[in-house]
């Protein structure tokens, strides 16, 4: 990824950080492709953003938010966290339930 990518990326969470009310993470490790693209499908279908984001860009974009907080609980992910916006614990329950 290019230099000004990452800018666009870090601006557009730091952005969305001081906007949320909530964060939600998620380790999406030991889902297989097909799990985590119905995974995606579900949230989408209910109109819920997901995004998997390097976490030295989430550390980032995080700094001078509220999210900051949750800068150590970034690095307890390997490589890559998911972040939910607007988000309906209602889907994440059924999917884990199956």
């Amino acid at each position: 990824m290019k230099i000004e990518q990452k800018k666009q990326i870090k601006a557009d969470l730091h952005e969305r950080f001081l906007k949320s009310k909530i964060v939600i993470l998620t380790d999406y490790k030991g889902l297989n492709v097909a799990a985590f693209s119905s995974l995606r499908r579900k949230l989408n279908d209910e109109n819920i953003e997901f995004k998997v984001v390097k976490n030295s860009l989430l550390i980032r974009a995080s700094e001078e938010t509220d999210v900051a907080v949750l800068k150590d609980q970034f690095k307890r992910y390997d490589g890559d966290s998911g972040i939910y916006e607007r988000f309906s614990t209602k889907i994440i329950i059924k999917y884990k339930r199956g």
